[in-house]
């Protein structure tokens, strides 16, 4: 599409939800993408500027991130020029951190090497330098950890498959958690962090995999101040 300047979207792995689900996605595809796109360079442009992300939330996520020289993308929907495109539904600012550590806890949805697993339980993700240090909760932290090991058993380089790869901030006001990860890290107060590759935005990890884990209602300081979404 790139090579032929062609506008594209892509809209994937909506395969595992039910087709009532079908009214929720065109709703999230249904918005203002002006007010969108504002919304998205605004967080961009704080992004760029900042050298240091702490993210909290009242479940007990703790995040500190080094974003100094960091690119931060945007999933915005205005693919208004030849050779632009991306996601549908649209709604996410996303980059690859330079650094990351602490500990967050995953409690909307967490894809999985299967599908996007709702939770009814949350998974808590401990990070040191970078990478995945332990996953720990029942279950769905069972499902997510046998991802991992799978992941590593097929990789040229399984060193890079458990490493922190993306941050992503959802800002499509439309968007539910519904069991897809392509809307589920579009929603509205919610953050993302993907496990395994990055290479493709910015990043220099390149590995099978790319795990998306949401969680809910993040408060998200850019050096010292209150990110407003």
């Amino acid at each position: 599409c790139l090579k032929k300047k062609c506008r594209f979207t892509s809209t994937t792995r909506l395969g595992g939800l039910t087709t009532d689900k079908v009214s929720k996605i065109i709703d999230a595809i249904n918005v203002d993408y002006k007010a969108l796109k504002k919304k998205h360079d605004r967080i961009k442009e704080i992004m760029g500027k900042g050298k240091e992300v702490i993210v909290k939330s009242e479940k007990g996520t703790e995040l500190y991130m080094d974003i100094r020289n960091v690119k931060a993308m945007a999933a915005d929907g205005y693919y208004n020029q030849k050779g632009l495109g991306g996601n549908l539904p649209a709604g996410e600012v996303y980059f690859a951190p330079r650094k990351i550590e602490g500990t967050v806890i995953i409690d909307a949805s967490s894809r999985n090497m299967h599908s996007t697993q709702l939770l009814k339980k949350s998974i808590k993700i401990v990070i040191e330098d970078s990478k995945v240090k332990d996953i720990i909760d029942s279950n769905p932290a069972l499902l997510l950890k046998e991802s991992i090991e799978w992941a590593k058993g097929k990789a040229k380089y399984p060193e890079r498959v458990d490493m922190i790869g993306e941050f992503g901030i959802g800002l499509n006001p439309k968007a539910e958690i519904l069991g897809s990860t392509i809307i589920d890290e579009k929603v509205l107060n919610t953050a993302h962090i993907g496990i395994g590759s990055n290479y493709w935005f910015g990043g220099d990890i390149k590995t099978i995999i790319h795990l998306d884990q949401v969680f809910r209602n993040p408060k998200i300081f850019v050096d010292g101040e209150v990110l407003k979404v």
